[in-house]
């Protein structure tokens, strides 16, 4: 039995999903479906909590999909989409200059700021339409190149090609008006502290 043909006799159209099936899902999908959380969070525990509401959503409404075979694609488009509604409920609003007036070392001023860029990155991503976070994580985060996430995602690779390039376009435009933002004329000179 191939594995298109066992993944379409768990499902049964209108009806509701059996622990057994989720189980047996999450034997197969859970670690991506982690993956794909901790890609956003980049929290281990937050990452867990998402993975089980994923696979609990999954247990009332996988009935709804129309093509069981997309299964995983699924699981992973909800694992994404809920990280980005955390991170964009539970923002942290602690300032760098707060955090540097706690550290005195350049060392730890630097990793800080290192943090904070990729926290801005992160931030971009998950400000991305879905079709184009989809295709940025593949293509970051799994390694996968634009024929297989074509693969996967079952689009032609023309498409795959054209929401990577539009996400990283919308991430450098993202990233550039923050930059703007902090920019303030006379700030690095010291002009505006008089």
């Amino acid at each position: 039995m191939s594995f298109v043909r066992l993944l379409r006799g768990l499902f049964n159209k209108g009806e509701p999903c059996t622990p057994g099936v989720i189980e047996l899902l999450y034997r197969w999908y859970g670690r991506s479906v982690y993956y794909a959380s901790y890609y956003v969070l980049h929290d281990q525990y937050l990452a867990e909590d998402i993975t089980q509401e994923v696979f609990l959503t999954a247990l009332n409404k996988l009935d709804t999909l129309r093509d069981p075979t997309k299964v995983e694609a699924w699981l992973i488009r909800t694992a994404i989409n809920r990280s980005c509604d955390w991170l964009r409920k539970n923002r942290p609003m602690v300032t760098l200059d707060e955090v540097a007036d706690k550290q005195e070392e350049d060392v730890v001023l630097d990793r800080i700021l290192e943090r904070e860029n990729k926290k801005e990155i992160l931030e971009a991503l998950s400000l991305l339409p879905t079709l184009n976070q989809e295709v940025a994580y593949y293509r970051f985060y799994r390694g996968m190149n634009c024929r297989e996430i074509s693969e996967v995602l079952e689009i032609p690779e023309g498409t795959v090609k054209s929401r990577l390039k539009r996400a990283l376009e919308l991430v450098a435009d993202y990233l550039k008006k923050e930059a703007s933002k902090e920019n303030v004329p006379g700030k690095e000179t010291g002009k505006n502290d008089r």
